[in-house]
Protein backbone atom coordinates (compact mmCIF):
# COMPACT_ATOMS: atom_id res chain seq x y z
CA UNK A 1 0.00 0.00 0.00
CA UNK A 2 1.43 3.12 -1.19
CA UNK A 3 -1.50 5.72 0.16
CA UNK A 4 -4.31 5.36 2.58
CA UNK A 5 -6.48 7.95 2.92
CA UNK A 6 -9.98 8.31 5.24
CA UNK A 7 -12.11 11.27 4.87
CA UNK A 8 -15.12 12.53 6.89
CA UNK A 9 -18.01 11.19 4.36
CA UNK A 10 -19.56 15.21 4.49
CA UNK A 11 -16.59 16.07 2.29
CA UNK A 12 -16.06 16.34 -1.06
CA UNK A 13 -12.46 15.21 -1.77
CA UNK A 14 -10.06 12.65 0.17
CA UNK A 15 -8.19 13.88 3.05
CA UNK A 16 -4.14 13.58 2.90
CA UNK A 17 -2.28 10.81 3.11
CA UNK A 18 -1.51 9.26 6.01
CA UNK A 19 0.88 7.01 5.08
CA UNK A 20 3.58 9.90 4.00
CA UNK A 21 6.63 8.46 2.81
CA UNK A 22 5.99 5.36 4.32
CA UNK A 23 4.68 1.89 2.50
CA UNK A 24 2.67 -1.16 4.00
CA UNK A 25 4.42 -3.84 1.99
CA UNK A 26 2.21 -6.91 1.92
CA UNK A 27 1.18 -8.80 4.59
CA UNK A 28 1.56 -5.76 6.46
CA UNK A 29 0.14 -3.72 8.81
CA UNK A 30 -0.17 -0.03 10.34
CA UNK A 31 -2.35 1.86 13.23
CA UNK A 32 -4.25 5.14 11.78
CA UNK A 33 -5.86 7.07 14.06
CA UNK A 34 -8.86 8.52 12.00
CA UNK A 35 -10.29 11.62 13.85
CA UNK A 36 -10.77 14.95 12.12
CA UNK A 37 -11.99 16.64 15.12
CA UNK A 38 -15.48 16.92 14.36
CA UNK A 39 -16.48 14.24 16.51
CA UNK A 40 -18.49 12.71 13.80
CA UNK A 41 -18.01 8.91 13.00
CA UNK A 42 -18.64 8.42 9.36
CA UNK A 43 -15.76 8.04 7.13
CA UNK A 44 -14.71 6.86 3.54
CA UNK A 45 -11.55 4.69 3.34
CA UNK A 46 -8.94 4.19 0.50
CA UNK A 47 -6.32 2.42 -0.35
CA UNK A 48 -3.79 2.52 -3.39
CA UNK A 49 -1.20 0.18 -4.46
CA UNK A 50 1.73 0.04 -6.67
CA UNK A 51 0.34 -0.12 -10.10
CA UNK A 52 -2.53 1.90 -9.82
CA UNK A 53 -5.05 -0.24 -7.75
CA UNK A 54 -7.02 1.05 -5.28
CA UNK A 55 -9.31 -0.29 -2.76
CA UNK A 56 -12.29 1.47 -1.38
CA UNK A 57 -14.89 1.44 1.65
CA UNK A 58 -17.29 3.58 2.10
CA UNK A 59 -19.56 5.18 4.64
CA UNK A 60 -17.60 3.12 7.65
CA UNK A 61 -18.45 3.73 11.30
CA UNK A 62 -14.52 4.41 12.91
CA UNK A 63 -16.37 4.43 16.15
CA UNK A 64 -17.50 1.51 16.24
CA UNK A 65 -14.82 -0.74 13.47
CA UNK A 66 -11.45 -1.15 14.72
CA UNK A 67 -9.59 -2.44 11.15
CA UNK A 68 -10.03 -2.76 7.77
CA UNK A 69 -8.24 -5.65 5.66
CA UNK A 70 -7.49 -5.23 2.24
CA UNK A 71 -6.10 -7.79 0.05
CA UNK A 72 -4.34 -6.48 -3.47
Amino acid sequence: MTTFQASNVRKRSWEEDVLGRSVVRPGGSFVANINDGSGFCMFDLRAKFQGGRQAERRNVNVCTVSSWTVNN
